[in-house]
């Protein structure tokens, strides 16, 4: 019969997409733990950065937050993602990014930064959204964040 070679196919290539993942997820344990992290978050959901419009990928990685940047490394596609502190303009919890939603009764941490001469916008489903809003703020440069949010101009 062809079903059975064809559902050992299936699962071979399923075994082998599972270690190529669990591989990434080493790759980049590692990667993470050269750094000094504040706190960290292994399975954040990335919904994009929007100069790229709503039509690229989204992919779970490691979101980190360390002294001087925050900082993500997507699994799977293979994307890393470093926000210096110093470019952040705004932190804050939002429902939707790039027309999409976060999951029911969450909120989407996004940033926005200056990236060159640009306005750039990138944004992930967490847990403990406010939590990161704070550790983001409590660790940017004196003065760079006002109460809302907002760069001190």
């Amino acid at each position: 019969m062809v079903i059975i070679p064809a559902v050992i196919a299936a699962g071979c290539i399923a075994v082998l997409a599972l270690v190529g993942l669990v591989l990434r997820f080493l790759q980049v344990r590692k990667q993470m733990s050269a750094c000094e992290i504040i706190f960290s978050e292994r399975l954040a959901n990335f919904y994009g950065l929007s100069s790229l419009g709503p039509g690229q990928f989204r992919g779970n990685g490691w979101l980190a937050l360390t002294k001087d940047s925050l900082m993500f490394k997507m699994y799977f596609p293979v994307k890393s993602l470093t926000i210096p502190l110093e470019t952040i303009n705004r932190v804050e919890a939002v429902r939707t990014h790039l027309g999409k939603t976060g999951k029911a009764g969450s909120s989407l941490l996004r940033i926005s930064y200056l990236s060159g001469e640009h306005e750039e916008a990138a944004a992930w489903n967490v847990d403990h959204t406010a939590q990161w809003i704070e550790g983001i703020r409590a660790n940017g440069r004196t003065g760079l964040f006002s109460r809302e949010g907002n760069r001190h101009p």
